[in-house]
């Protein structure tokens, strides 16, 4: 708080010199008919390393509150292979589900994660844990 304090006497104290010197001091008013655009939130990156025994085919994305689950981020030609990392960016605020998928059509679910604002979070998918395709909510 001290710091804070000590800018705004010494910015005030600035301000009262100019106009005791003569100089003008524009201030710009608040139109309540044109208020300045909303602070929007920075989008936050989610990097998913493949550390199971085989490689990824599909990886989906969804906002929790949404039921159905979004494209393939992977694309149709690509899989994340054994040890490689794949970075997803742009991803809004809020809470996301994840689900990843081998050759097979397994899947991890990762559900309800929260992602904030700008900020990076990491998925490990590992081998443990697979969910049979006929559980999965995409199928593939």
């Amino acid at each position: 708080m001290l710091n804070h304090r000590r800018v705004m006497f010494g910015t005030l104290g600035a301000a009262l010199l100019l106009v005791a010197s003569g100089c003008p001091v524009y201030v710009q008013p608040t139109n309540p008919n044109n208020p300045p655009p909303p602070v929007v939130a920075a989008p936050a990156s989610l990097v998913i390393t493949n550390y199971s025994a085989e490689a990824v085919y599909y990886i989906h994305m969804s906002q929790s509150s949404n039921p159905s689950w979004g494209p393939d981020l992977l694309g149709s030609s690509d899989t994340l292979a054994v040890g490689q990392s794949f970075t997803i960016t742009g991803v809004a605020p809020g809470q996301w589900d994840v689900a990843v998928y081998d050759s097979s059509g397994n899947c991890k679910l990762f559900m309800q994660e929260w992602f904030e604002s700008n900020t990076s979070y990491t998925l490990d998918v590992d081998s443990q844990e697979w969910t049979p395709p006929y559980e999965c909510p995409v199928a593939h």
